[in-house]
């Protein structure tokens, strides 16, 4: 996914992640207040958190609007021109991350019975 870091606001940057986040952000896509993710007026908040029995930090993704950047943060958001100059920055199809053999044993290692499709 195409991201802006707002400590580093001038670049876009790619985000990989697994299904715990992917969850959180397919709630958010479908909930009529945070939809669609890119709306120009709705920034997210990233944490990572300590999961007991896991190795990996669980990641809580939490919507924050451009009123609450500004006043809980001091941090400016984006203008119109900032946004048409990142967006027209944007990574597409061309980005792939394969993943060796370790990576994912090492990604099977830390599913949870919450990670796995519901029936």
């Amino acid at each position: 996914m195409n991201v802006i870091d707002m400590g580093e606001p001038e670049v876009v940057r790619t985000w990989t992640f697994g299904n715990e986040v992917a969850q959180q952000l397919q709630e958010f896509a479908e909930e009529e207040l945070t939809s669609p993710l890119d709306r120009d007026n709705l920034y997210f908040q990233v944490y990572h958190i300590k999961v007991p029995g896991r190795k990996a930090p669980g990641t809580t993704v939490l919507p924050l609007k451009a009123r609450y950047l500004q006043e809980d943060y001091a941090i400016e958001p984006l203008n119109e021109d900032e946004l048409a100059r990142l967006k027209s920055n944007l990574y597409g199809d061309e980005i792939l991350f394969p993943w060796t053999t370790r990576k994912i044993e090492e990604a099977a290692a830390d599913l949870t019975p919450n990670d796995l499709p519901k029936k």
